[in-house]
Parts: structure tokens; sequence; C-alpha cells
């Protein structure tokens, strides 16, 4: 919402925390001047819909502004339970557990996977936000066949794969955990609501779903098979609750994606062409979701003081610096984009002092 602010660092080098303002999912204000946004995850533009704003603010006034739960064991709120069935078919899933957010998820999924002694398989650039203690991780690249093998006459009670989202395709890596009896969890948080999720009938197949992206609005469940879900349950671990606002956004965001396959189709040919163009500057992108572009580098600060300068915000890790594009990205966005990544590409090689030169001469949009 327009009322609240967001902090981030003016410069990469500059330790001062500055107020934001978001205008749209495309643009935001900066110490008052106006950048074009490649770091937002609202994907359709959804958190500033008016459909979302009007049913959050509806189920305020009906329910007040707390979390209205009674943390019972094997209960749920009739609400809740009513927009459960809303989004088992969305999910392509049984049963969902709803939390206050995705970490939450995350660590009670965790938990209730790791009773016993278990052996997890991660990628190996996944952060766990908890190690459960009667889990050993084993880190995988592209060894997981080699891994599983290894671990088939192991004393771990169960197995659990964490996957990444474009993992969620693949039959071949489902098949893989099948053939293992082990459980795979993907957080699917990055894809829901821009690409339809397949029904997996694998029942140890799990996915974690946050609101916060392409629904506009804040939560997260777990989505399973009913089986999973009773175990969760049995096992002390309550189901959290959304906020009255929250749930009443994702009913409004429910009713809204399945009208804007125009605006995802869109958005998945824009991303399309925008990885066709920065590959043909000869930049290596990394596996990603398709309106994500990601890249590694070993020239992180020149770019990031490259799209400083032009009042351009995307999201830097190490070295790492993803681009994240929406439904409000046009044309001219994405052109200012392979503009400056075709300036700094070619310019990679040479002293920051002459590239900050070069950015200063280049005209300003």
């Amino acid at each position: 919402m327009h009322s609240l602010t967001k902090t981030l660092p003016k410069h990469p080098s500059d330790s001062t925390l500055k107020c934001i303002l978001p205008l749209d999912a495309a643009n935001l204000l900066l110490d008052n001047e106006r950048w074009l946004n490649f770091a937002s995850h609202d994907y359709l533009g959804l958190s500033h819909h008016s459909a979302l704003k009007k049913k959050a603010i509806k189920a305020l006034l009906e329910e007040g502004t707390g979390l209205a739960s009674v943390h019972l064991q094997n209960s749920s709120l009739q609400n809740q339970l009513e927009l459960e069935a809303e989004l088992k078919p969305f999910f392509g899933k049984e049963a969902l557990l709803f939390f206050s957010s995705s970490i939450s998820a995350e660590i009670s999924l965790l938990k209730g996977l790791t009773l016993s002694p278990s052996l997890i398989f991660l990628p190996v650039d996944y952060h766990l936000p908890i190690t459960p203690h009667l889990a050993t991780l084993a880190p995988y690249h592209h060894n997981l066949k080699e891994l599983l093998e290894e671990s088939r006459d192991s004393s771990f009670i169960s197995k659990i794969i964490i996957a990444s989202p474009h993992q969620v395709f693949d039959t071949t890596f489902i098949a893989l955990a099948e053939e293992h009896a082990a459980f795979i969890y993907v957080d699917a948080t990055s894809i829901l609501g821009i690409i339809d999720l397949p029904a997996i009938a694998y029942t140890h197949h799990i996915l974690i779903g946050g609101f916060h992206h392409a629904f506009g609005s804040s939560g997260a469940c777990i989505a399973s098979s009913s089986s999973i879900k009773e175990h969760l349950l049995s096992n002390s671990f309550s189901e959290g609750s959304l906020s009255p606002a929250a749930r009443g956004a994702i009913e409004a965001a429910l009713e809204l994606i399945p009208q804007m396959e125009g605006e995802r189709r869109q958005l998945e040919q824009r991303a399309f062409w925008l990885k066709k163009k920065i590959k043909e500057l000869d930049i290596h992108i990394l596996p990603s979701p398709p309106h994500m572009i990601t890249f590694e580098t070993e020239q992180l600060s020149y770019l990031q003081t490259l799209l400083h300068t032009h009042h351009i915000l995307a999201h830097h890790d190490k070295k790492r610096t993803t681009f994240i594009l929406n439904s409000h990205h046009t044309l001219d966005h994405l052109n200012q984009l392979i503009d400056l990544l075709n300036l700094w590409s070619s310019s990679s090689d040479k002293s920051l002092e002459l590239l900050m030169q070069s950015a200063t001469e280049t005209p300003e949009r």
C-alpha cells in the first residue's frame, strides 16, 4: 500500500538507509526521485488492484484486524476451510494448511517431516530457515541421483528432497523421488499465479505457496495430500491463520487471475524476448522462473553503479543479480535495461571510474 514505506541503501557503497514509496508494480520513489523497479515480486500488479483493496477492507470491517484463530489441534477457521476448497484446484492438491508467512510454513513443514532421523537433499545454494536436530543435510547440484543411490541402504527413516520451482514439471525428477520413497517439497511462490501448477499424483509431493507475490496479498500455505496434512496436524502442528484482510485479498485475486491470461501470456513473451536479447550480449543466464533473469558476475559493483546512476532497481545477492519482470513493464522499460546491460557488458574490463564517466555521459531517461 502507498502509505507503507520500505528501506534500502541509496547506493551499493552507501550504508545509509533511505525510504521508498511504491507507485505501482513498475515504479517507485526513492529520495523523491522516480526509479524503474525490477525488484518487485508484484508480478501481476494485483497489490494495487481496487478489487483486492475492496475485499480486504470488507473482511477487515466484518472481522476486525487481528488473527482471530483459536489454536486447537485438528481445528480450522470456517472461512479458511472455504478458502481451502477454492484454492485446492489451483494447487492441484487434496488439502491445504494456512500460515501467516512462507517462513512459518516451511519451518512447520521441516519440523513435521523430521520427527525421526532424516536425510534432506537440498540444492547447494538453498538456505534452510532452520536445521532440524534429527536431520542430516546432503547438498546436491547435478548429482542427486548418485546421492540417492548412496543412501539406499542408510538408516535414515525418511528422505526429503527440496526442489527448485522449475523441477515441479519434471516427471523424471518426480519418478526418481518416488523410486526412493522420498518426500519432495517445492517453494512454488515464485510461479504461483503465473504458471498453472500441474496435478502431481505422488502422495509425498508437497508445495509451499506464498500469497505475497502474484496474489498481491500476504500469508502462505502448505499444499499436500490429505495424509500429509493429517500427519502434520496429528503431531501438534496447529494451523496458522491468515489475517482477515489477507484472506479477503486472496479471494479477490482468485477471481481475477483466471481472467488475466492475456497479461500472463504477455509477461511470458516479454521475458522470453528479454532473455534472448541478454544472451546475445554473451551474458550467461542461470536457471530461474520464466519471469526472472539471474546471472553471476565478478563485475557486480560495475553493474550496480550503472543501474544506480540510471535509477533502475534490481535485486543483488553476493555475485548474483536478478531482474524481476511484471505485467506493468513496457517494451520501453525493457529496452532501457538492454541498453544499460549492453554498456555494462562492453565496459566490464575497464575501471569503475571510466564506467561511471560513460554512464554520466549517457542521457538519463
